[in-house]
């Protein structure tokens, strides 16, 4: 039950936060909450999603407003500044649209807590701070395979079912949706201490997302390109 009180309290402020943006008649107000993005954080913030902002092309940009306020207090500037950067522009803990939860006990160091808890999440993801993922074709893969099979350690990341229509011999099947789970997590992490990690995937785009998701954890690893299609005729 405690569980099912907080999903549901958390679903409360997503779908408060909808009703406001279907009443929004400000266009520019609209446009930046049309690129607002839900995050769970690491921390126990009582399984509660976050919105954030986020928008454009470019060298990032992080904006924090003020007390008392919400991403909106930027909106009369953000549909000129996405175009040549990309904005960040989180609600600070227990303002805008943020969950309210009496038992978080809202203050500055809570609100500075969240917001580095925010900024590690972000760490290292392409999409944010402009770090690409490192990449493997597969000859060159095939290559490494035949030479260093015992040291490598290969994240198959298709669903059970299309893993076993068809994989490469030693790897391990986490559907990306699992990827994020701590037994997951700490045996790649295991693993990449004395294995390289490479991630696989059916055409090699779910794989540079579980690149990215490993990236973010600390956990090197490289997206094997064009996924099983491309690496199976090695095979």
């Amino acid at each position: 039950m405690h569980k099912n009180f907080y999903r549901n309290l958390n679903k409360l402020n997503i779908d408060y936060f909808e009703k406001v943006r279907n009443s929004i008649q400000d266009p520019l107000g609209l446009e930046i909450s049309n690129d607002v993005n839900w995050i769970r954080l690491n921390e126990k913030w009582n399984s509660s999603d976050f919105p954030v902002v986020l928008g454009g092309i470019g060298e990032p940009i992080l904006f924090l407003h003020g007390f008392d306020s919400s991403f909106l207090e930027f909106r009369r500037i953000y549909p000129f500044l996405k175009r040549k950067f990309k904005l960040i522009i989180p609600d600070l803990l227990g303002f805008g649209f943020t969950p309210r939860i009496a038992s978080n006990q809202y203050n500055p160091n809570k609100i500075i807590k969240n917001l580095s808890q925010f900024a590690d999440y972000y760490e290292g993801i392409d999409c944010i701070f402009n770090i690409k993922i490192k990449k493997i074709n597969a000859k060159e893969f095939d290559t490494l395979y035949k030479e260093k099979f015992n040291n490598i350690i290969v994240i198959d990341v298709r669903e059970n079912e299309e893993f076993n229509k068809s994989s490469i011999r030693g790897s391990i099947c986490i559907p990306l949706n699992n990827l994020e789970k701590k037994s997951y997590l700490e045996f790649i992490k295991q693993e990449s201490t004395t294995k390289e990690v490479f991630t696989l995937c059916q055409v090699g785009k779910r794989s540079e997302k579980a690149a990215k998701i490993l990236m973010k954890y600390k956990i090197p690893s490289k997206s094997i390109e064009g996924g099983i299609e491309k690496l199976i005729k090695y095979f």
